[in-house]
């Protein structure tokens, strides 16, 4: 284990210090009783402050500051005083031998005590005293992409560590030592996929702010009372329990989260208190986030878990996923209090009607995705009151919807900033919206509707540069050039695509 620790991080710049440890170790230290041991631990971090070294080094944003010069150089210093004290060792033996009389000193002890007479008993000292010295400076160690399936226990040793990436590597577990880590800020663990568990006690890394490994797809759990960790910032998911101390409310204090999270498992969470507890609207550098059930439980039990999960204002992309209730809560589509620029609503099956986004003020990228029961859109998708229809929505898209029939209601101003509009598997669609007034509409595409009965009457926006149909045969029928009833909707588009083949520019100017 502690093979593999040291030499995924060894480097060439220390190797002849780390080849005379080995033959010391081997060959000569061996004989002195209590030494051998600090040898091996000052070869450790040499070889931990050395992968230190290289990384900065090889860093051009960190060698141009000034302070890291002086630092990378104080470390330096310290390594080379690590190989001075080898010179004095080599000495002392290479005397002692010359001085000797081999038939005089027979056993290890005669041996032991000659070296510490020369030393005067001060070899440990020095050697322990150097030792924490490097580790006293070591705050970084990246010993990503090694191949190590396992790290020592005496990663503990590194007291002052405040960064530490494990990155793709073959754990299975980390040793739980890492607790004592209590200064680490940062754990990076992406792509450890064997990995399926954190260590019990990660709660004791209080002052951890990072800790960056796809929580999804790498651990079946989250440890006990990771509330605890109240400075954390980067955290890719909570995997939602049903024990005390796994449970959602465990989010509760941490209120410095920023980036993107997403939280499954939400078939563990029982009502609207307990989901209301993550306190996610005083969450305020939150950005992303993600609600996902497993499975369809008790319907209003889902719609008041995710009434109870009203994210902060300033959250701007939101996707929901596997959701089991029939409707969604109010907050989704409030116009003062969210402020969403993308929503992607998937696998919402039991979803009848859709809330009234058109109402949000700054919503550009709407995805529908996977709704079977959702049947009609009308009207009430674009909203109501002073703001609706969609003031500032750029990309729609419908995918797999299995029983949507008809999607009409819109009216001469919506969408007006709608640049792409993708329909995709809709097998029972039979009718469109009227489409002409997106005055912005550059791109359509319509996929798998083999049901859809014809474009609108009144055609398509002059906007529109792109058209795409495929495998809808009344559509591809309907647009056969200068046959089709449809062809003189379509024939100024610049790009017509239909199951794959262009329509040569001849073909549309004819």
């Amino acid at each position: 284990m502690e093979a593999a620790f040291q030499s995924g991080i060894a480097s060439a710049s220390l190797q002849v210090i780390l080849e005379r440890f080995a033959t010391f170790a081997l060959n000569e230290i061996g004989l002195i009783l209590g030494v051998d041991d600090e040898l091996r631990k000052l070869e450790k971090t040499l070889l931990k402050i050395q992968a230190l070294v290289d990384l900065v080094e090889d860093s051009h944003a960190i060698n141009n500051t000034k302070a890291w010069q002086v630092w990378l150089e104080d470390l330096k210093k310290l390594s080379y005083d690590a190989d001075d004290l080898l010179d004095e060792i080599s000495l002392e033996l290479s005397r002692f031998k010359s001085n000797s009389h081999p038939q005089i000193y027979t056993n290890k002890t005669q041996v032991r005590d000659m070296v510490f007479s020369t030393f005067k008993l001060g070899l440990p000292h020095e050697i322990s005293k150097l030792q924490k010295e490097l580790e006293g400076r070591l705050r970084m160690l990246d010993l990503s992409c090694i191949g190590i399936d396992e790290l020592p226990d005496s990663i503990d040793h590194l007291k002052h560590l405040r960064y530490l990436n494990l990155s793709e590597n073959r754990f299975q577990k980390l040793p739980e030592s890492i607790d004592n880590l209590v200064g680490l800020q940062t754990l990076k663990l992406r792509n450890c996929f064997e990995l399926l568990e954190l260590p019990k006690n990660l709660k004791n890394l209080t002052n951890l702010r990072h800790l960056d490994l796809d929580v999804k797809r790498q651990l079946n759990s989250m440890p006990s009372e990771l509330g605890r960790l109240i400075n954390l910032q980067t955290l890719s998911a909570f995997i939602v329990g049903k024990e005390k101390g796994r449970s959602v409310a465990e989010l509760k204090n941490m209120r410095f989260l920023r980036g993107s999270i997403c939280i499954t498992n939400l078939e563990n969470v029982m009502n609207v208190m307990e989901a209301k507890e993550a306190m996610l609207d005083k969450k305020p550098h939150l950005n992303k986030v993600e609600f996902q059930w497993n499975n369809f439980g008790d319907r209003f039990i889902q719609q008041e878990v995710l009434a109870g999960l009203q994210p902060h204002e300033n959250v701007k992309e939101l996707q929901v996923t596997n959701y089991g209730g029939i409707i969604f809560p109010s907050w989704l589509s409030d116009p003062l209090s969210c402020k969403l620029v993308s929503i992607h609503l998937q696998s919402c099956q039991r979803c009848t009607i859709l809330p009234p986004l058109g109402q949000l003020p700054l919503l550009k990228s709407l995805y529908i995705e996977s709704m079977g029961d959702l049947v009609n859109v009308d009207h009430r998708f674009c909203g109501f009151g002073t703001v609706r229809g969609f003031p500032s929505l750029e990309s729609l898209r419908f995918h797999d919807m299995p029983n949507l029939t008809a999607w009409k209601g819109l009216s001469p101003a919506d969408m007006p900033c709608l640049l792409e509009l993708t329909i995709v598997d809709c097998p029972r669609l039979v009718t469109l919206p009227l489409l002409h007034n997106l005055s912005c509409l550059e791109n359509l595409d319509i996929s798998r509707c083999p049901k859809l009965q014809s474009l609108p009457e009144e055609g398509l926006p002059t906007s529109l540069k792109t058209l795409i149909i495929v495998e809808s045969v009344i559509l591809k029928e309907r647009c056969k050039v200068e046959e089709g009833e449809d062809w003189c909707k379509i024939k100024t588009i610049q790009k017509i695509e239909i199951d794959y083949i262009e329509i040569p520019r001849r073909s549309q100017r004819i």
